[in-house]
């Protein structure tokens, strides 16, 4: 017998298992942690991901797996579309999570979180603009979500073309802001303890009353607030606590 069949005869065969010996088993990371968001992208199955996007329903179903059950869903706010806003739904939705990750920590408690999106045609591809309340819905959800599970630089509900394309609207004279983008304002200058007039004044220009403010002006500090609310931006540091008596001073 030569050498060759003599080492392949006393050579040990082991049974291929079709598990790679060399991969590690994916063990969950700390929550938050610098390893975090890519265990958690690798928890979404195919149809809950949109070009890579984790979509509101694959949302719900990750955070109760790896963070905790959903205990309430609520519309804590809704202003429809109307004339005046140009047909822009806003709705407002808080979360309630019973957190029983271990290393999330607030483990063993109710944390609850709210979040807000706004829908129109200008933002929002066909046929969704067409309900722009329920579309709204889903897309704060998702946002609150997305918060829960500490995800980064994803969207899913936000992707369209409309976002993105030029405007096909005719030329209308900029409007005064409007009650309803006054209550967001409001709304979410609370939240953060932010004060509102403070902010206001935050630009280029001094407002004496938020009245002064113009319609498209005030969608910018709205979409401002929002990046401060996502952590995508600081408060301003001349910004003061929010005062619940800001309209009467």
């Amino acid at each position: 017998m030569s050498e060759e069949e003599e080492i392949l005869d006393n050579a040990v065969i082991e049974e291929d298992t079709g598990v790679d010996v060399n991969t590690q088993t994916d063990t969950p990371p700390a929550y938050g942690s610098e390893r975090w968001h890519e265990y958690v992208m690798r928890q979404f199955m195919d149809d809950e991901l949109v070009d890579g996007n984790p979509t509101c329903d694959g949302c719900r179903r990750v955070v109760e797996l790896l963070v905790g059950p959903i205990m309430e869903s609520h519309i804590l706010e809704v202003h429809p579309p109307t004339s005046t806003n140009f047909g822009t739904a806003t709705v407002v939705v808080g979360l309630t999570i019973y957190v029983d990750n271990q290393t999330h920590p607030l483990c063993g408690c109710n944390v609850v979180i709210q979040e807000v999106a706004d829908v129109n045609k200008e933002n929002t591809d066909q046929p969704y603009h067409r309900y722009p309340s329920a579309t709204a819905a889903t897309r704060a959800e998702g946002r609150a979500l997305r918060k829960l599970l500490r995800l980064r630089n994803v969207v899913a509900e936000e992707v369209s073309k409309a976002a993105t394309e030029e405007s096909e609207t005719e030329w209308v004279p900029d409007e005064p802001i409007t009650d309803n983008q006054i209550n967001v304002i409001d709304m979410m200058a609370a939240r953060m303890d932010i004060n509102v007039m403070d902010f206001v004044n935050s630009g280029r220009r001094v407002y004496q009353n938020i009245n002064e403010v113009r319609h498209t002006t005030a969608q910018r500090m709205i979409q401002e607030l929002n990046r401060i609310q996502q952590q995508k931006k600081s408060k301003p540091g001349c910004v003061g606590k929010y005062n619940p008596n800001w309209r009467s001073n």
